[in-house]
Parts: structure tokens; C-alpha cells; sequence
């Protein structure tokens, strides 16, 4: 019998598949003491055979099929409410966005809302950042099993920011208020979003280089929010005493509590409309449609193992690359992720909770599948996920994670696409520039008058397709998540936004080029801040494919009142120019922001020579790339850039200003 409270330190895991376990799991302990979700499992890890003699026995996890059940529910019925519940979703995010506080909410929308079922299967998300979509189940799994159904009432709402029990890392809280109904469970709605600050050593969460969870922020167990409608102010008292910002924490957090009192009032009106039966039958209805729809699409990939590695550059404490090893099979309509091999978790916070790392696989099969297929429960039933705990993708406690999140997501969906290259080239990308180009920090705003957060990333590109350019200006941990305008940053922040633009030559060229990332220079004009940074890929690019050129790297730059710029790692005694907390950045200083592109796909002097000139003229890449790498006559590029380039208007507007005295 598993152990029923999630406030012990670390959650339980499998030993072979290494994937939390909940009062309730079926569960096979060993007299050694190890835990095994099931006989497969333990037998499996005894012997510890590759991948490809585990298939046969791992038969049972595959081909459930998505059959429908006998609870039949009409097509039409079926998609009203599907459209419902979508629409339920939509208001729920309209609500966060319109009440919260901070521009992570408000802006960013780093936030995933959803709607599960009583069994605690997801039915309906709305997924901000797709690496929250991982956490979903087993944080409102948590959130239930700490109290159980027969300690709930309607008018509760639980939250709790623990990683060990399921949420991606300690800035993003779930919140989760049951939906009961004449005494009985009908649904839980729940929420994770990032918040500004959440304590620990770092003003705004994230430090690059922490070597222990406990210095990333306050870790708060699954506790009652509100009890029966009515708020715990003692609960209250200790989350706002454990932020720099209590003020805008606060309205962040009534913002989820809005948006789950919207969700639990539209499933009423459900509920008034079909009755219980119907939409209960209806939640497990679409789950199975997803499943079958996602099956299909696997079967559409060859079966057979295929493998692939990617290395994280650092993890911000020791020097030295962290390689992910992955080994993917696709049986059928199934597909099963080895992460065997991978390195043993890091000192530095570049590690994955499991949670974070079965979103990057979602993630990376979502993309090769049909995109119109509803992410519920069902979509997830096809993925099996084998991450050994201890390790960089499945870390144990007290290990650092705050960067799994939002660098190492990426390099795991990296990985599985690297893997499923062979497989389906053609829906299958080079490698993008998969870094966010996180910053955070804070400091006194001299307007407010009191201490400010800030969590800001940029996009990246992605790797060029078999028959296409990279997509720029995007990045796989976020792909629906909105940029900071310039306009919110210096209202939020005493600074300026001196530059903001597409990084020219960022995108690796080839036949077909990877996506750009961006430039952005800020420049403060308060006080000084102490800046933390999280990045990957300064070390290494996204490479490119059959003999596409590989994207630029990361950049962090500190520009003194002298005009010299620095990394970080010249300015003061950190190990990564990327991967660092504290460093103190001055008023009139700036913070100079360049990512990665994607890496491109053939050999660049095979793209056609209008693409090149369209690149050109529009300063995707310069005329020295046009010239020596793309094979561009050089009269022509002269020609383009006489006719067409910015930088001469630029002057020219700058002449006339001087020439007017303005």
C-alpha cells in the first residue's frame, strides 16, 4: 500500500518507468523496497534488456484502440458539447488574462487551464505553454488524493506548487476546484500558471546556477485555498509572505480562482441542459476519440527503434555537457520512449521533473500528428513513457529543476523529432534553436514605489522542413504563448526598449533555411537590477541537416555606460555566460537578448536564387551569407542592397535630422 500523503518529501516513483504513483495505483513493491506500477515493469528492470526485447512484454500497454464504450451518445450531441467545453476553456482564459496582475499572466499567458472528468482524466485544456500539459493529471491527481472525494465539498479550492507531486517547476501553482453535484463527483476544473515570484534566491524565480529546489522558491504542499466557498487566511498569510510581490501574487492568484468559479458556472449550465448521464458519457466519449485519431496517425509511421541523442550545454554549476539518450519504438499504433542511457540528474537546475519530460514527448508527437485533434486524456493513452529516476529527464529529490521547464522540455522534444527524422522526413523539422532566452530578476520601481518581478523570454527559430523554410519567431516550450510588447515591458519595469528586432543570419541556411530569432536590447533607467538568466544552446547549435548549415548560437550581452559589452561570465564569477542568478546589471546599463535560429535543411547553394534575393532585401540574411555562402553573384547583391536595404534609409533619416537640427 502506498504511503497516502503527498506532503512526505518525494513522491513515489516507479523504478522502471519512473512515473509517479497515486493512492490507488496497482503496484508491485519488491522485499528490497522498490516500487513497480506493475509486473511488467519489475520484471523488466531486473533484467534491464534494450528496447527492442522489451517490446513483446510490454504487450499489455498497447493497442487499446479508443473503442467506443457502451455508453453511445449521438454525433451531434457529442460535438455541442465537445464545442462547450472548448468554449468553457476559452472563458476560463479570457478570465486570467483580463484580472491578473503581472504580465506573465496578462501578456505572456503562461498559463494552461482545464477541465477533467471525476476519474481525473483530462477532457478539455487549453494549453498557454505546452509544457504544462504534462502536469495537468498528475497535479490535480495530487490536489484530489490529499484530501480524497469524501473530504471535499463544493466551494473548495485547492493549490499547491510541489514538483515532486507534479507541477513542472516551484514559479508555476495548480489550483484546482472540484465540481460535486448532489453529493456525488461530477468534475474538477483546475489551473497552472507561472507566477513573478515565488522566494527562494532569485527575485523572479529561475536562478541559473541553483543547486538545491529549496533555493528556487517556496515549495507549498497540496492545502485548502478556500473551504467551502469561504478563504483560509492563514493559508493566504503564508503564500504572500513568501513572495517579493505580494500585491500583484495576489491578483494573480484571485485571477485562477476567477477563472475555475467561470469554469465550475458553465459545466452547471452543462449539467442543466444534458444531465448527468449524458455529459459524463459525453467527457468519455471524447477521449476515446482522441485516442483513436492519434493511433491512426502513429500508424502511419513506420514501425521499428530509432534513436537519437542532443547534449545540454552546461547546467549553470559545473562545466561540462549532459547528453539525453533516447530510443523511440513504434509498434503499430503505439509509441514507446527510452530515455535509458541518459546522464544521471545535474547539479545545476537543467533537470526534468517527469512531468516535463513526458510534455516534450507530447509535444514532439503532437507536432507529427494531425493538429486538429482535441489534447484530452485519450491523446496521451498511445505515448508510454520510460524515464529511470535520478536522471537528467526524471530527477530525484532535492535536485535543482527550475530550468527543465522551460530549456530541457525543448531539447527532449529536440530529441524525439531527431529520433523520427528517418522515420517521416517530411514532417519532421531540422533541429530549431529550442531555447526561450529566459531572463528574470527585480528590483525598487521608482514610480510605484515598491518591488518589482519580471519573467521575460523571446522565440527562437525553427529548423527548416524538408520543403520549407523554418518558422521564425517561435519556440517548442510556447508556441502559443504571446511576446512582451515593447509597451508592457516599460510599463511594467522602469526601462526602455531600445532595440527589438529579427536576428539577421540566425536561421542556419540551406536549401531550405531555419527560422530566425530575435534581437531585443533593453536599457535601465531606475535602479539597478540583479539579473538571472536560463538559456541553453550557447555551446551548441541547432544543427543542420544533409548539409544545411547549423543556426546561430544564444547570446546574453551586459553593456556598461562605456559601450563595452560583456557575457556574463566576464562581468562576474559565474560558470555559463547563459546559466547564472544575481548578476548586478546598473541604471543606464543594458541587457542585450540574441536567439538561436533553426538549422537548415540541404545545401544552401541549391536554394533558389529568388529566395536568396527575398532574404536579402528583406534582411534576413546579409549580403556577406548571400554572397559566400548562398553562391549569390556579388553585383547582384549589391544591386539588392543599393535598391532595398533599410540601413541606407536608416541614414539617410538620420542625415536629415542632423542636416535640420533636430
Amino acid at each position: 500500500m502506498l504511503d497516502r500523503d503527498p506532503l512526505r518529501i518525494a513522491a513515489p516513483k516507479c523504478a522502471f518507468t519512473g512515473r509517479l504513483l497515486f493512492p490507488g495505483d496497482p503496484v508491485v513493491r519488491e522485499p528490497g523496497g522498490a516500487l513497480f506500477c506493475d509486473e511488467i515493469s519489475r520484471e523488466l528492470h531486473a533484467s534491464d534488456p534494450p528496447l527492442e526485447r522489451c517490446l513483446p512484454s510490454l504487450a499489455p500497454w498497447f493497442g487499446r484502440g479508443g473503442e467506443l464504450g457502451g455508453d453511445r451518445i449521438d454525433p451531434v450531441t457529442l460535438e455541442v458539447i465537445h464545442g462547450a467545453l472548448t468554449s468553457i476553456w476559452m472563458e476560463m482564459q479570457l478570465t486570467m488574462t483580463r484580472t491578473a496582475y503581472s504580465p506573465v499572466f496578462f501578456e505572456g499567458e503562461d498559463f494552461t487551464v482545464g477541465i477533467f472528468d471525476a476519474n481525473l482524466e483530462r477532457v478539455a485544456t487549453r494549453e498557454g505553454f505546452v509544457a504544462q500539459m504534462g502536469a495537468m493529471r498528475p497535479a490535480v491527481r495530487a490536489a484530489i488524493t490529499q484530501f480524497g472525494w469524501d473530504a471535499l465539498e463544493p466551494g473548495d479550492v485547492i493549490v499547491h506548487n510541489s514538483s515532486l507531486l507534479g507541477t513542472p517547476h516551484l514559479p508555476e501553482f495548480c489550483m484546482v476546484r472540484p465540481v460535486i453535484r448532489e453529493g456525488r463527483p461530477l468534475a474538477v476544473v483546475a489551473t497552472i500558471a507561472h507566477h513573478a515570484d515565488v522566494g527562494g534566491k532569485a527575485a523572479g524565480g529561475m536562478p541559473g546556477d541553483s543547486t538545491d529546489i529549496h533555493q528556487e522558491g517556496v515549495i507549498v504542499p497540496p492545502v485548502k485555498l478556500f473551504r467551502a466557498g469561504e478563504p483560509d487566511h492563514e493559508i493566504w498569510r503564508i503564500l504572500l509572505s513568501n513572495t517579493r510581490t505580494p500585491r500583484s501574487s495576489y491578483g494573480d492568484f484571485m485571477a485562477m480562482v476567477g477563472s475555475l468559479v467561470i469554469g465550475e458556472r458553465r459545466i452547471d449550465e452543462l449539467l442543466d441542459r444534458y444531465g448527468r448521464e449524458t455529459l459524463v458519457a459525453a467527457m468519455a466519449e471524447l477521449q476515446r476519440y482522441s485516442e483513436r485519431r492519434v493511433r491512426a496517425c502513429i500508424r502511419e509511421i513506420p514501425n521499428g527503434v530509432y534513436r537519437a541523442r542532443i547534449e545540454a550545454d552546461d547546467d549553470g554549476v559545473r562545466e561540462g555537457s549532459y547528453p539525453i539518450e533516447l530510443a523511440v519504438a513504434v509498434l503499430d499504433e503505439d509509441v514507446v520512449l527510452d530515455f535509458r542511457g541518459s546522464a544521471q540528474q545535474a547539479a545545476g537546475p537543467i533537470n526534468c521533473p517527469y512531468v516535463v519530460t513526458l510534455a516534450g514527448c507530447a509535444n514532439a508527437v503532437f507536432n507529427l500528428v494531425d493538429h486538429t485533434i482535441p489534447h484530452n486524456e485519450g491523446a496521451f493513452r498511445p505515448i508510454h513513457l520510460i524515464a529511470p529516476p535520478g536522471t537528467i529527464v526524471n530527477c530525484d529529490y532535492p535536485a535543482p529543476l527550475s530550468a527543465g521547464n522551460t530549456e530541457s522540455h525543448n531539447l527532449v522534444a529536440e530529441v524525439v523529432i531527431a529520433a523520427l527524422r528517418e522515420a517521416v522526413p517530411a514532417a519532421a523539422a531540422a533541429p530549431t534553436g529550442a531555447t526561450t532566452g529566459l531572463i528574470t530578476g527585480g528590483g525598487h520601481h521608482p514610480v510605484l514605489d515598491e518591488f518589482y518581478a519580471f519573467v521575460i523570454w523571446e522565440p527562437t527559430g525553427y529548423g527548416a522542413r524538408l520543403d520549407a523554410d523554418g518558422y521564425s519567431v517561435t519556440t517548442w516550450v510556447a508556441p502559443q504563448a504571446r511576446q512582451f510588447p515593447t509597451e508592457v515591458i516599460e510599463t511594467a519595469q522602469p526601462w526602455r526598449v531600445v532595440g527589438y528586432e529579427l536576428r539577421r543570419d540566425s536561421g542556419g541556411a540551406g536549401r531550405t533555411r531555419g527560422g530566425l530569432g530575435v534581437t531585443r536590447v533593453y536599457e535601465l533607467l531606475g535602479e539597478g537590477v540583479a539579473l538571472n538568466s536560463i538559456s541553453h544552446y550557447h555551446r551548441f547549435a541547432a544543427r543542420g541537416v544533409e548539409g544545411g548549415h547549423d543556426g546561430a548560437l544564444m547570446e546574453i550581452g551586459l553593456v556598461g555606460e562605456n559601450g563595452v559589452e560583456q557575457r556574463a561570465t566576464e562581468r562576474a564569477s559565474v560558470v555559463s555566460p547563459t546559466k547564472f542568478s544575481g548578476v548586478a546589471v546598473g541604471p543606464g546599463e543594458q541587457i542585450v537578448v540574441r536567439l538561436p535560429g533553426g538549422g537548415g535543411w540541404g545545401d544552401p547553394l541549391e536554394r533558389s536564387r529568388e529566395a536568396v534575393v527575398a532574404d536579402l532585401r528583406a534582411e534576413l540574411i546579409s549580403k556577406e551569407a548571400a554572397v559566400e555562402i548562398y553562391g549569390l553573384d556579388r553585383e547582384v547583391a549589391d544591386d539588392v542592397v543599393a535598391r532595398t536595404s533599410w540601413e541606407l534609409v536608416r541614414r539617410a533619416v538620420r542625415a536629415a535630422r542632423r542636416g535640420s537640427g533636430q
